[in-house]
């Protein structure tokens, strides 16, 4: 059984027609529940509760070309939900408490009604403020028949919030040509994603990657017809979608790799 309120609290001011400020505190909570993988895992885990605290500015320069929004954020976790894998199955467990602060910038350039650049930032820093509790999957050599890693309370605190990239960016850009036949539309954009802690231990590390995309688009003039040849992972980049910590070891799932194709479509 578990309850509570949610709010939220904002303040605005537009101090001129092109520049507004913000400040906001957001309070929620996540329900708790039961893994039930095996009865041990009873009697469940708690409810997770944030405090979200934000200050930002959304700002728009010659005539709405030049967009700037900026935000900088202060997560407070209360009893923070963690998954960990066991051989049974995933089990969600509490993690005492974790701060996550950081960054986002984004900017947006439009010269012509033609041509956007736009670009990205994030900056993130979590840690865990208290995790006297946390799950170290600590590697036997060899691996025996049981598994390849014993499990371990161990204290966590201070370590980094695991799948929380210190940086994260975005650029791209688009260029779009009217014809007497409709309107054909390049784009490409390119992501670049930090390195990232998978378990409390902070032991294995989930690499950084970078992807590049890229498409050539046609929209007929009465905009009914669209067709779309595009290409992800431009550069046949090897990276991995997901690397994760359990009892078997460390267990990591390739990313895709080098994908293309041709979207065709009709809107009415």
């Amino acid at each position: 059984d578990s309850s509570g309120w949610s709010w939220r609290l904002a303040l605005d001011h537009q101090f001129t027609p092109d520049v507004m400020a913000y400040v906001s505190w957001n309070h929620s909570l996540k329900s708790g529940g039961f893994p039930l993988v095996t009865t041990g895992n009873l009697p469940g885990y708690a409810p997770e509760k944030l405090d979200a605290y934000e200050l930002g500015l959304k700002t728009e320069f010659l005539n709405g070309r030049v967009r700037i929004n900026a935000a900088a954020f202060l997560y407070k976790f209360k009893d923070i939900q963690v998954t960990r894998v066991t051989t049974g199955g995933n089990v969600v467990a509490n993690a005492a408490e974790a701060t996550m602060k950081g960054i986002d910038i984004d900017l947006d350039i439009s010269p012509t009604p033609y041509f956007n650049v736009y670009a990205a930032f994030g900056y993130l820093d979590g840690k865990y403020d208290d995790y006297q509790t946390a799950v170290y999957y600590i590697p036997r050599q060899p691996a025996p028949a049981g598994g390849a890693a014993t499990l371990a309370d161990q204290d966590a605190s201070g370590n980094r919030t695991i799948f929380s990239p210190e940086m994260s960016a975005t650029v791209g850009a688009s260029y779009a040509v009217p014809t007497s036949i409709g309107k054909f539309k390049l784009d490409s954009f390119l992501l670049f994603v930090d390195k990232q802690y998978v378990g409390p231990s902070n032991a294995f590390i989930m690499p950084s990657y970078s992807l590049l995309n890229a498409g050539l688009g046609w929209t007929s003039d009465d905009e009914h017809f669209y067709a779309r040849v595009w290409a992800n992972n431009l550069l046949d980049k090897e990276y991995f979608a997901h690397v994760y910590e359990s009892t078997t070891g460390i267990n990591t799932i390739a990313g895709t790799p080098q994908t293309y194709g041709v979207t065709l479509g009709f809107k009415y």
